[in-house]
């Protein structure tokens, strides 16, 4: 593609100008984490692997080893890594001595990637971080990953409702990250409320409606479980496409929606 991006992996995306990747978030691209236990669920396609090593910046959100891990980062060590402000700057300068190229992001102020696309970061109280990234003149992606944009949430809507394509990307899944794993005193596993899986569409609504967003995809929350003693975790995961391909000098006829009779929301269809 000339000018656009897609999702792809668990917290990633590629941002593409004149068919070249510039810019790719939170890149997971090998490794089990989290000692082992997660693994990612999907393949990259060819062109998607050939990209990683081609982008020219990087940026990563937080620390935590979906997001950020040494193993992934090798195949990145031409690109400019892109790190928000945190306090102590730990993540800065571990990179720094490891050998990469850093720029640290002041919150709040536009830096140019390219003539046509641009980006604005704000790090938040949990030593998390949110990212605006504009795609031309007329899209904006909201990268949200696993956080909320803390004491930054207003100036971003206002920000973000500047334009006529809004994405709004941001972790939403059944909470198979939160503890879950209790028992009786008799050693029966007590089930959690979200084994029963209530319907994720719904949560995705109510994001786009909270932000003024007018797309999303599914984000930020894509492993499975590699370690045997992991494997019941499963019970509160279920498998979610992560593709999202938006191409700005065409007609994007694939994200035209169409009202679901049986769901009674505006989805993107899938085919035209």
């Amino acid at each position: 593609m000339d000018l656009g991006f897609e999702t792809c992996g668990n917290a990633t995306l590629i941002v593409y100008d004149a068919g070249m990747p510039l810019l790719v978030t939170d890149p997971w691209i090998s490794g089990a984490q989290y000692f082992g236990s997660w693994a990612l669920p999907f393949r990259f396609t060819p062109q998607q692997a050939e990209a990683f090593p081609k982008t020219r910046y990087a940026w990563l959100s937080h620390g935590h080893p979906d997001h950020l891990n040494l193993e992934s980062l090798e195949s990145l060590r031409n690109s400019n890594l892109l790190i928000p402000t945190h306090r102590g700057s730990r993540i800065a300068t571990d990179l720094r001595q490891a050998g990469f190229r850093v720029t640290e992001l002041a919150d709040g102020e536009w830096v140019s990637l390219s003539d046509r696309v641009r980006i604005m970061c704000f790090a938040d109280w949990n030593q998390d971080a949110a990212l605006l990234i504009t795609v031309g003149t007329q899209c904006a992606v909201l990268n949200l990953n696993d956080g909320s944009a803390l004491a930054h949430r207003a100036r971003l809507k206002q920000l973000l409702g500047a334009f006529r394509r809004r994405f709004v990307l941001r972790l939403t899944n059944y909470g198979d990250a939160d503890m879950i794993n209790y028992f009786t005193e008799s050693g029966e596993r007590i089930m959690p409320m979200i084994a029963n899986k209530k319907p994720l569409g719904l949560d995705y609504s109510a994001l786009l409606k909270d932000w003024g967003g007018t797309h999303t995809a599914p984000f930020s929350c894509h492993h499975r479980y590699a370690r045997t003693d992991s494997q019941w975790a499963a019970i509160c995961w279920k498998h979610v496409r992560p593709t999202l391909e938006v191409v700005l000098t065409e007609s994007p006829r694939h994200l035209h929606k169409r009202k679901d009779a049986e769901s009674g929301l505006a989805l993107i269809a899938a085919e035209e």
